[in-house]
């Protein structure tokens, strides 16, 4: 095991060897070189991202040694210098020339002495998870941390907090966590997401957007911040388009299947898509406090909806079976679904049984939204009705001229729609009853 060196213990290192490295423990595969001569050089050991090789960098010498070639640090120094070493390697960038050869070279890297790692045990609990290892003073981890904390929280949806934050963990923090946030360059983030582009080619627009509006914010709140490094680069990945829905025999299989699933709560939040046509996060984050009654008529209202106006979905059949099915109580509707994550692990597992054993082409809990505007087309439902069904903004001018709401017709239209539904399940059901 590597000794955990201090400040206290490099002062007095010596070696009768001609050299010997010493490896610190809060630093894997890097540490000191004492020297018979005296001096005594930070230096690190890593695979270069460019070559594949493993190379060793020098990253400056303890000031206690013969002095030499500086940087001169600090064991804090070091260590801070250590992580943003990690983070270029990381995001794909050889931070030591490759043309340097074999001769001994010092690597000067951005390093303030001043500079303070902030441990995880450090950072409340509420955004702890973003920062698994901690963050340093002025760090992109840093920068990230006053953007969410003083503006995304405020300002931004939960869902959309939750997108950004599984970017945040998944793609970026183990990248550009530990680069110093004014030291990030538009051709290291163009160099990560085209690494990403290569495992999860729609998520690298969601990396870019992240990044830009981080630091559009940080240039006027966060110190040493002047630019957008993401600013000026091009997403090539065209947008995936899904055109998937369930036709009339794929649905009439679907309601046996959801019956069988072991996930009955799972199952009726993906009814409930169906029925109402929903978007999935709508569903799952359902709650008690959201059914209310207005004009004697109980509807489920949406307070503050994607297109950010109130939208409401009247309470009657098929939807109604389902809210009643799980009973109307304090808090969430679907408990273990509410809040976990943009699509929650149960709901994500109930779908995959479900796909087994219906054996269909593959569709996800939005392909049932989708399924279900064009099932109203289908029905001759007039476009504008099935538009306001599923709560779409209208278009600028009839936004700002047509303001009736469709509700009685609506309403209409989601009878006509279960009305269809129905008969397709009693079909099914006649047919292996035969």
């Amino acid at each position: 095991m590597s000794p955990r060196l201090t400040e206290s213990t490099l002062k007095t290192l010596r070696t009768g060897k001609p050299q010997e490295d010493l490896y610190h423990s809060r630093t894997p595969r890097a540490g000191v070189r004492v020297t018979s001569g005296g001096r005594k050089s930070f230096f690190i050991i890593y695979k270069s991202p460019v070559t594949g090789k493993s190379r060793r960098a020098w990253l400056g010498e303890h000031a206690s040694g013969t002095l030499g070639e500086g940087p001169y640090l600090t064991l804090s120094d070091f260590e801070n210098a250590y992580m943003v070493f990690r983070g270029q390697v990381a995001s794909g960038i050889d931070p030591v020339p490759l043309d340097s050869g074999r001769k001994r070279k010092t690597r000067t890297l951005p390093v303030s002495p001043a500079s303070r790692w902030t441990p995880a045990g450090e950072i409340p609990e509420a955004f702890r998870k973003l920062f698994p290892s901690g963050y340093g003073d002025s760090t992109v981890s840093h920068l990230f941390r006053r953007y969410f904390e003083e503006h995304a929280c405020k300002e931004l949806k939960p869902r959309t907090q939750e997108g950004y934050s599984q970017v945040w963990r998944t793609h970026i923090e183990p990248r550009f966590g530990k680069v110093p946030a004014s030291k990030l360059t538009q051709d290291m983030v163009r160099s990560a997401m085209s690494e990403v582009q290569k495992s999860s080619p729609q998520v690298v627009r969601s990396v870019k957007k992240v990044i830009s509006v981080s630091y559009e914010w940080a240039r006027e709140h966060f110190p040493g911040i002047t630019f957008n490094p993401a600013m000026g680069i091009k997403v090539t990945v065209s947008k995936g388009k899904r055109d998937r829905w369930l036709a009339d025999s794929e649905l009439a299989k679907l309601f046996p299947a959801l019956d069988k699933l072991r996930d009955q709560e799972s199952a009726d939040c993906i009814r409930l898509i169906l029925f109402s046509a929903c978007r999935p996060g709508e569903a799952y984050n359902l709650k008690a406090s959201d059914i209310t009654t207005i004009n004697g008529e109980k509807v489920w209202r949406m307070e503050d909806s994607k297109n950010g106006k109130e939208f409401l979905i009247p309470i009657q059949g098929r939807i109604k079976e389902v809210i009643d099915n799980r009973g109307i109580q304090l808090g969430p509707i679907f408990p273990s679904l509410t809040g976990k994550s943009i699509y929650p692990n149960r709901l994500k597992d109930a779908m995959r049984q479900l796909r087994n054993m219906l054996d269909i082409p593959y569709f996800t809990p939005h392909d049932l939204r989708r399924t279900c505007r064009t099932h109203l087309s289908i029905l001759g439902i007039l476009d504008s009705v099935a538009e306001a069904s599923l709560n779409h903004a209208k278009e600028e001018i009839a936004a700002t001229y047509n303001l009736y709401s469709f509700w009685k017709e609506r309403k209409e239209a989601l009878a006509i729609w279960h009305a269809k539904l129905s008969k397709l399940k009693a079909q099914e059901e006649e047919e292996f009853a035969a």
